[in-house]
Order: C-alpha cells, then sequence, then structure tokens
C-alpha cells in the first residue's frame, strides 16, 4: 500500500475586503485584506466581451495595486486570488466604471490578396487625434485565438499581413491600443482564406498494428482543412527498418476528412518507418515510426565458463510460436552491456541449447578485456527478438583458467588432512579409555579376593555364584570314636 502525503499549502483562503482607494479617469488603486502563508496573489482584469482578452497580473508582497490606462467608457471586472506553490484560492471579484466616450470599433477591409501577402486597409476613426493613435492587427484561427492578443501593432491605416501558413482559414480584427486602449474588436471580423500549396505535408498522421489480425491501418488528414474542387492523391512509403525493404503505395483521390489505408500480413518484431506526402515532385512528407507485436524472447539464460576456456551457453527454448520458423544467435559484444545500436563482433547460429563459445572465437578481446553474452531469436524472414537476459564476463589466459582448479584441490586437501587427523586421535582416545576401564576391573577384583579355607583355593572377587552356595556340603559331625586332630 502506497502512503497518501497531504500538502496543507493546498487549501489556501479566499481574498475578501477589497477596496478602491483611489480612482481617476485613466486608473484605480485597489487593496485587500492579507491571506495568510500566501506566496502572492493574480489579479486579473477582464473587459466586456468585444474587448481583447487583457494580461493577468501578478502581486508579490503587497496587498495594492494600480491599474492604469484605463479604457473609458466602460466597465471592468477585476478579480484578485491568493496562491501558494501552484494552488489557488478562490477569487474575490468588483466592479470598476470608467465614464467617458468609448473607443470606437474599427472594421477592415481586404483590399488585395496573393500567394505571398495579404493587403489589410481600415478606416480613420472620428473624433480621436488620429496621429497618436496606435492600431494593433489581431488574428487567428479561431474565435478565441482572435482575441488573444494584438500581434502587430502600427501607426498606418494599412498593412501587408505576410508569414501565414497556407491553407488556413483566419479571422482578422483591427482595434486601438495606443495611447490609450485597447479598443473594442469590430463584431465582424475578417474572415480570410490562404492560398492551398499541395506541397504541404498531411496533418495528424498516425499509425495503429493490431497484432490479432496482423493489420497495419495508417490515418491522416488533408493537407489543406479548407473544401476544395480538386483533392490531391497521397504516396505512403513503408521501409521496414531490420530488413530494410521498402514498399511504395499511392491512395488515390477522396474527399473524405479522413484518409486511410490498411497493410496487412504484418509479422512480430517488425520495425516500420512510414512516410505520407501528396503526389507532386518535391511534395513535404509527415513521417513516424510504428513497432509490430515484439517476437518471444529466449530467457534463464546461464552461462559458464569450462576449464579448457570454453563457454557453455544455456537458455529455456520457446515454446508455442507457429507464426514462423525460427533459430537462435548467440550475441556476444565487448564490454559491459548490449549496446543495439552496434553490431556484435561474434554471431553464433544455434537450434537449441546449449551453444558453446569457443577460445579462438574470443582471440580478439584482450586478457582481462570484458565482454557480454546475450541470446535472441530470430525468424526466417530475419527478423529478432529483444534480448532480455544478459551476462559478463572477464576473459583470461588458459593458465589462469587452470588455477582455479589448483585452488580446489588445495583447498579440498586443507579440509581432508585435518579430517583424517581428528578420526585417528578419536580413535586412540577411545582405545586408551577402553584400556583404562579393563585395568581398572581388574584391580578392583583382585583387591576383593579371599581365601577359602575349606577348598584351599584363594577366590577373586567379592560374590559368589548361586550355585557355589547352593551346592556347599554340610559339614558333618564327629564320631566319638573318630580321634581329633587339633593342628
Amino acid at each position: 500500500m502506497v502512503p497518501l502525503t497531504f500538502d496543507g499549502t493546498s487549501f489556501v483562503e479566499k481574498v475578501t475586503r477589497i477596496e478602491v482607494l483611489n480612482k481617476t479617469a485613466k486608473s484605480v488603486t485597489l487593496r485587500w485584506k492579507p491571506v495568510t502563508n500566501a506566496d502572492g496573489y493574480m489579479v486579473v482584469p477582464i473587459l466586456p466581451q468585444t474587448y481583447p482578452v487583457l494580461p493577468t497580473i501578478k502581486v508579490q508582497n503587497a496587498t495594492v495595486i494600480t491599474l492604469d490606462n484605463m479604457v473609458p467608457g466602460t466597465q471592468y471586472v477585476i478579480k484578485v486570488a491568493a496562491y501558494v506553490k501552484n494552488f489557488f484560492g478562490q477569487h474575490e471579484t468588483t466592479i470598476v466604471s470608467f465614464g467617458g466616450v468609448p473607443l470606437p470599433a474599427l472594421n477592415v477591409e481586404l483590399k488585395e490578396k496573393t500567394d505571398q501577402y495579404a493587403l489589410l486597409q481600415w478606416d480613420e476613426p472620428k473624433g480621436l487625434d488620429t496621429s497618436k493613435l496606435v492600431y494593433g492587427v489581431y488574428y487567428g484561427t479561431s474565435m478565441d485565438a482572435l482575441f488573444e492578443a494584438a500581434r502587430i501593432n502600427t501607426t498606418a491605416r494599412s498593412i501587408k499581413l505576410a508569414g501565414l501558413m497556407p491553407c488556413q482559414s483566419y479571422l482578422v480584427s483591427v482595434g486601438i491600443v495606443g495611447p490609450i486602449g485597447p479598443g473594442p474588436l469590430g463584431r465582424n471580423p475578417l474572415k480570410l482564406e490562404t492560398a492551398y500549396n499541395r506541397t504541404l505535408p498531411p496533418k495528424e498522421l498516425t499509425v495503429d498494428i493490431n497484432e490479432t489480425s496482423q493489420e497495419m491501418t495508417i490515418e491522416w488528414q488533408h493537407s489543406c482543412a479548407l473544401d476544395l474542387t480538386a483533392y490531391p492523391a497521397y504516396i505512403i512509403t513503408v521501409r521496414e527498418l531490420t530488413l530494410n525493404k521498402t514498399s511504395v503505395v499511392t491512395v488515390q483521390p477522396s474527399s473524405n476528412k479522413t484518409m486511410v489505408h490498411v497493410f496487412r500480413q504484418i509479422p512480430k518484431g517488425a520495425a516500420y518507418e512510414i512516410s505520407v506526402s501528396t503526389d507532386i515532385p518535391n511534395a513535404q512528407a509527415v513521417r513516424m515510426v510504428a513497432y509490430s507485436a515484439p517476437l518471444p524472447a529466449p530467457d534463464q539464460l546461464q552461462v559458464w565458463p569450462e576449464r579448457n576456456g570454453t563457454y557453455v551457453v544455456f537458455w529455456k527454448a520457446v515454446k508455442d510460436f507457429k507464426d514462423d520458423d525460427f533459430t537462435y544467435e548467440i550475441i556476444v559484444h565487448e564490454g559491459h552491456g548490449i549496446n543495439s545500436s552496434v553490431p556484435p563482433f561474434l554471431t553464433i547460429p544455434a537450434k537449441e541449447p546449449p551453444a558453446f563459445i569457443q577460445p579462438d572465437q574470443l582471440k580478439s578481446i584482450a586478457d582481462h578485456g570484458v565482454f557480454t553474452v546475450g541470446v535472441r531469436l530470430k525468424t526466417d524472414q530475419g527478423l529478432y527478438s529483444d534480448i532480455v537476459e544478459t551476462e559478463s564476463f572477464t576473459k583470461y589466459s588458459a593458465w589462469i583458467m587452470m588455477e582455479p582448479s589448483t585452488a580446489t584441490v588445495s583447498s579440498a586437501w586443507k579440509w581432508i588432512v585435518p579430517t583424517v587427523v581428528a578420526v585417528v586421535l578419536v580413535a586412540v582416545l577411545v582405545y586408551f579409555v577402553q584400556r583404562h576401564r579393563r585395568l581398572q576391573s581388574s584391580f578392583s577384583r583382585f583387591a576383593n579376593s579371599h581365601y577359602d579355607t575349606r577348598t584351599g583355593a584363594t577366590r577373586i572377587g567379592c560374590t559368589l555364584d548361586d550355585d557355589e552356595h547352593e551346592h556347599q556340603e554340610v559339614p558333618r559331625s564327629f564320631s566319638d570314636d573318630e580321634p581329633l586332630v587339633i593342628a
């Protein structure tokens, strides 16, 4: 679970109590109540709908602002909002009206039009000192773009408008921008269509490759968005980047807004560079690169060196890929990692794992040099899978490759000899313990021995067998006629 951290600065208080401190015929001074911890304030003056958009003003370290060059005879809506970092609070609004005669709206006319420029002209406004007036020329491909800002300022009452994009429909208007302004724009802006250039590239090119149907769908829009009496034909050039094979197709003219062409039998692992242009000589093309679904890649790579300098390469074979026949390629690059933009210095084909890299194949790599091994799938068409696993090695000479074996033997003897000695010592210790116990038992039996007066024998041990006790003869009594001998 990922913990969520809330930034307390995201809550910004609302600005309150906007006051008009001072107001003249051409300016107004405003003040508002400070907002705690605010980084600054955004002041947005807004004129009525027929006027152009005014720029937003940023105020820092102050809660007072003076707006100059206010337009006479109109009403301003002024919004003030506090901000902290990139978070804005709710704005407060005030309305300020200015008296006087409003600036006139100007009507613009098209006097001349060529492929290079359009000559525009407008009437002189009445009731104003025209010697000091500055006019702003507004144009754009939409109403929002038209009212953004004046793109050209001039003191003349005509202008050659050049540098417009060909085959576009522009809205054009003129308004007063100085010394007081901006003034309103005309309610009916001029519609200006520029000339069509048939060498222009198509627009909105998209390419989609469907893995299931193995189809590549190419879509684009006409070079000119205007309605034409004659539409151009288009040339599609498709180049497969791996195989460097190119196909060219001509699409016949059509009045459809979106043009479509489909290529079929798109294999996996392909990369295509697609370009589309009109069929006019020296036409500009729009290009993009698209990739089909990747080929299955071998994984579970294992590489280990042998004592003779051979490297054994093993991997998990690809299963359940029936789109095309395929083999494998073992790729060897010098250095750490594999750079797909650089061809490998060694490529070894293989039908199945394992594969072997022989020492003479690595002769170009210096001793102690590093090389990287990877495996990829290759179809019969010549397309490749990605290399998803690699292993890097440092090359050593043959005698160094033998050292690990000698070291292993020495290490084994270091364990074997102490083990044998320990076993012998344990055996000797057990022998002496058993011998000591036998001697101790013999001494105890000797110490507990006694003389049997009846039989004249000496018995070793402290106990008698039960049978001996049971079979002892009871001494018989002496007869009166037998002599008593006392020794």
